[in-house]
Formats: C-alpha cells, structure tokens, sequence
C-alpha cells in the first residue's frame, strides 16, 4: 500500500522514479530474459530426444482423453483468447486515447 499511497501523493514523482527503474531493468537484466528463454528451449529439445520422450500422463495401457488434433486445437484456442482477452481492452484504449493513428501516416 505504500507504493500506491507514494503513487497517488506524488505521481510526478513517482512516475519519474518508476521510469528510471524501467529503464535500468530493461537495460540490466534483458540479458538474463533472454538467456532463459534459451535455457528451456534447449530443456525442451532434450526432452524431446532423450528416454523422456514417451512419458504418458495416465496409466500404462491407457488410451490418450484427446487426439493430436483435439489437443493442438485446445492449444491453440487458448493462445488466441489470450490475445483477444488482452487486446479486447488494450486496443480500444489505443484508440480512445488518441494514440492509434494509421501506422503508415507516421
């Protein structure tokens, strides 16, 4: 709570600080993002390969709930209501404030 008192007492303030601290965590620490998303790629490429690879999540014997297609299809309709549940308030907010001009007209 005192970060949103500090936030609503001096928001020029804050909003200068916080920007300074945006700044050094992008510039210090983007390395590290991007060093783990590298370390579980190669986890997930040796997963793929090693004796892991046939791992069943239910018992021996057992018939998989969902076919290839079924189980891509539920995958994929998550990652798109993701982006719409994101967007479906982002981009009209854009809009609304002014800032989302034709990108072409820059």
């Amino acid at each position: 709570w005192g970060f949103v008192i500090w936030s609503c007492i001096d928001p020029e303030g804050s909003n200068e600080r916080i920007s300074m601290w945006k700044t050094w965590v992008t510039e210090e620490w983007t390395w590290f993002y991007i060093a783990s998303q590298n370390i579980w790629i190669a986890l997930l490429i040796y997963l793929m390969f090693s004796k892991y690879r046939n791992i069943r999540l239910g018992k021996d014997g057992e018939e998989p709930a969902y076919s290839y297609a079924t189980w891509f299809a539920m995958l994929f309709s998550c990652g798109v209501a993701t982006g719409l549940f994101y967007y479906s308030v982002a981009e009209p907010m854009w809009h609304y404030r002014g800032w989302g001009g034709a990108r072409w007209d820059d």
